[in-house]
């Protein structure tokens, strides 16, 4: 067997972080609006966020298995994509890298509630076959000591979901008559005056032909002539009630704008009216027992406390 290996004596060029060998093998940039990258590759969190892909195939890569996995969350509403570049024209996968051995592979997620949201797509078609996503055997961190396990949707369970419009709700949040859009405009586009209010027009358009009465549209960005300096890449539409920015939820979630997959959330009111543009919303855990949930309800304590002592 070869062993390959550097020299005793090399002295090359060494990579700080592996975040940033990542970044040089791939030419991808670090992620936007307060993500820090460090945190996607600590070992001490890897266990929680790796998970088990089962019937793959010879035509598989690990390339487009990571980028079918991901654009499949990003659809579907299941990453918690709040924090966006704003300098490209694509939301950040959650996905950070995946792993062909034979007929399996490992799939790194970047956060830990990312790493539960794929269990719901166990089953998914690709490329001619169902993808069997599970943990992996030796992963201990599920909920237990006096509460109930949670159970993930199926793919089939979950298309149902998504076609009856109720996956659309789940991940979106605590309702409110406040819209979120994301990815509608990057930081030089708002920059353009012509194109930052064609961006409050067409989403006061939108909004109104399916929700209904539209009583403000706001968009913050970098401009010196505005205060509006947080929250920048967030398009807020304030509705008349909530009932009709479900309805804004349900017709426009998932669709595209000049080319860029466009996502919402609702948005807290009180946050709103106080213009705190920039308040960070939770990244829920969807489940079919628990619903849209937080990840303690998840995973066990001892598991939490590792995950929270990693932030810290």
């Amino acid at each position: 067997m070869l062993k390959i290996g550097r020299p005793s004596k090399y002295t090359g060029p060494v990579i700080e972080t592996s975040a940033q060998a990542w970044q040089q093998l791939t030419g991808t940039q670090p992620l936007s609006g307060g993500d820090d990258l460090s945190a996607f590759y600590d070992q001490n969190t890897k266990s929680y966020r790796e998970i088990f892909a089962g019937n793959i195939t010879e035509s598989m890569t690990d390339a487009n298995l990571a980028q079918f996995i991901g654009e499949a969350m990003i659809k579907l509403g299941l990453t918690g994509n709040h924090s966006l570049s704003m300098d490209t024209d694509e939301i950040p996968s959650p996905v950070m890298l995946a792993r062909i051995s034979g007929k399996y592979s490992f799939i790194e997620m970047k956060t830990a509630e990312d790493a539960c949201n794929i269990l719901n797509l166990n089953g998914i078609p690709f490329m001619g076959t169902n993808l069997k996503i599970s943990r992996p055997t030796k992963f201990d961190g599920v909920a237990g000591m006096g509460r109930s396990t949670p159970r993930f949707y199926d793919w089939e369970e979950l298309y149902q979901q998504w076609s009856n419009g109720k996956l659309r709700l789940l991940t979106s949040g605590t309702p409110s008559n406040v819209v979120m859009i994301l990815n509608m405009a990057t930081n030089a586009q708002l920059a353009d005056p012509i194109h930052y209010f064609d961006v409050i027009e067409d989403a006061r358009a939108e909004c109104s032909l399916f929700g209904g009465s539209v009583l403000s549209v706001i968009v913050p960005r970098a401009a010196p002539s505005s205060n509006l300096l947080k929250g920048i890449g967030r398009v807020f539409v304030e509705m008349a009630s909530v009932s009709e920015a479900e309805q804004v939820i349900l017709g426009l979630k998932g669709r595209t704008y000049n080319g860029r997959f466009v996502d919402m959330k609702f948005f807290p009111a009180d946050q709103f009216h106080a213009m705190n543009y920039s308040t960070f919303l939770p990244h829920l855990v969807l489940t079919a027992s628990h619903g849209a949930t937080q990840l303690d309800r998840v995973l066990n304590e001892k598991t939490i406390a590792k995950l929270r002592q990693s932030k810290s």
